[in-house]
């Protein structure tokens, strides 16, 4: 479900594929075989597999508040559309919190936006509350639409 199934089936091991570890903890595994590189996006849909795996797989999860800083950073929009799509379909009864420099896909659904600058909360509410409102938040939402727009 985070989308890492395709580039995994094609790396040269499939899922027995090691992959490359961190500097800091590459000394600890000194005995496995080098690892194959990957790409941070590639990193980015693991982690968010693993994520998914661990709260659809265990039932009995008590893990109730997911936090996600820049889920889509190195996605494409296609990726990214699907990132949001599973997580609206995982959400249940967990608290999702996200911190985005990018609005649309995840915005538009959050049931609480709280728009910061310089570290304070300067606006808070739902997305239509917010472009409704006219402030900074509707004027970075606008900025951005018109990238697709123009």
């Amino acid at each position: 479900m985070g989308g890492a199934h395709d580039f995994i089936t094609r790396l040269p091991e499939s899922y027995d594929t090691y992959l490359d570890r961190p500097g800091m903890v590459r000394d600890v595994y000194s005995g496995l075989p080098e690892g194959t590189k990957t790409i941070f996006g590639q990193v980015q849909r693991i982690a968010l597999s693993r994520t998914f795996m661990r709260s659809l797989v265990d039932s009995q999860s008590a893990i109730g508040l997911l936090l996600f800083d820049e889920p889509s950073a190195s996605l494409d929009p296609a990726a990214e559309h699907d990132l949001f799509e599973r997580l609206r379909q995982l959400r249940g009864q967990k608290t999702m919190i996200f911190s985005s420099h990018r609005f649309g896909n995840l915005t538009r659904h959050a049931d609480l936006i709280l728009y910061m600058d310089d570290s304070a909360i300067v606006e808070e509410g739902s997305h239509n509350d917010l472009v409704n409102k006219g402030g900074e938040y509707a004027r970075i939402w606008n900025l951005q639409a018109q990238a697709f727009l123009s």
